[in-house]
């Protein structure tokens, strides 16, 4: 008579478990991506090394490393306006990594001239500070902190990749420590990270090797929560070369953020078996968990989703504009 409950008790137990399973499978939207005329631009926008792209209110902010300089388009794809050249004078970029927007000003991580510039929006250079290494990642919190991230370069130890800084320049706090196994190129796969802003006072930092969380993170540096990423969550298995073996977990090959979700750009192998930026975008939700998927006709290197459309550089480093349709 036990044995039977116990069967009976483990039935149920395997049922309620299977319905679960399927009622989150059924909970996950697929969707196709359908490409649009960009109708504002005469021909299709490409680009020479974009770093970042970023949607503000209507306009559409391209930073060009290869170029230095900053381009802005409308939401219909019409360049409204250029900021920036060559040179280390104010307004001049050498090599920039990434820019924000916020409060109706721009930011730049200005690498290779070790600086953070400040523009109005139309273009005006405002202000400028020195930093002591080549930025790479920024962020700003309403207008008056900027967060930035520094490659880790010291081979003895862990360094701190995240720092807050006052628009001034005045430093207020570091962390998060480096990866410092002593293998150079393994850990510089493991420190690329993308930081995205989340709701007022808070970002968000991503992993783009082998960390499966998130974190968010407030304006003094206080990690307030660790967003565990699903198990079921696709990763890419990466074969580093080397005598001795290592193995990386692919992630994402880029992130953007919008309305709580988060649309990781999966990785895929190529023809020359390296890796690269995939056709397909997963969608998390603020726990984690993945609540869609997103189809291209294309592999995509950038994104920026704007409700149920999303602009995208393709591998080409030209600008596509696409709407989303459930499958």
């Amino acid at each position: 008579m036990k044995k039977l409950v116990m069967r009976i008790l483990l039935m149920v137990s395997l049922t309620v478990s299977a319905g679960w399973v399927c009622l989150a499978a059924q909970n996950i939207i697929h969707y196709t991506a359908t490409e649009l005329e960009l109708a504002g631009a005469k021909d299709r926008p490409f680009f020479y090394r974009p770093m970042a792209m970023v949607l503000n209110g209507r306009e559409l902010y391209l930073l060009e490393s290869g170029d230095n300089r900053i381009r802005v388009f409308s939401l219909e794809g019409a360049q409204l306006r250029e900021i920036g050249r060559k040179g280390n004078g104010p307004g001049e970029f050498d090599s920039p990594s990434c820019l924000d927007v916020n409060h109706g000003q721009i930011y730049v991580a200005d690498t290779f001239n070790s600086r953070i510039q400040i523009f109005s929006r139309e273009g005006k250079n405002l202000a400028a500070f020195k930093l002591p290494s080549f930025p790479e990642n920024i962020v700003s919190l309403n207008g008056s902190l900027l967060i930035v991230s520094f490659p880790a370069r010291n081979l003895d130890g862990p360094e701190k990749l995240l720092h807050g800084y006052k628009t001034d320049g005045t430093r207020l706090w570091a962390i998060l420590d480096s990866q410092a196994s002593g293998d150079r190129v393994y850990d510089s796969f493991c420190n690329q990270i993308f930081l995205k802003k989340g709701e007022t006072d808070t970002f968000y930092v991503i992993w783009r090797y082998n960390n499966k969380y998130i974190l968010k993170i407030d304006s003094r540096g206080e990690i307030i929560e660790k967003i565990k990423i699903g198990a079921d969550y696709p990763v890419k298995n990466i074969n580093l070369p080397g005598k001795e073996k290592r193995v990386l977990e692919g992630v994402c090959w880029n992130v953007d953020v919008s309305n709580h979700n988060f649309y990781l750009i999966s990785m895929e192998e190529m023809a020359d078996k390296d890796v690269g930026p995939g056709k397909k975008v997963i969608v998390l939700n603020e726990e984690g968990n993945i609540t869609g998927t997103i189809d291209f006709p294309l592999a995509i290197k950038k994104l920026a989703v704007n409700g149920d459309q999303i602009y995208a550089l393709d591998t080409d480093d030209e600008l596509h504009l696409f709407k989303l349709n459930i499958k």
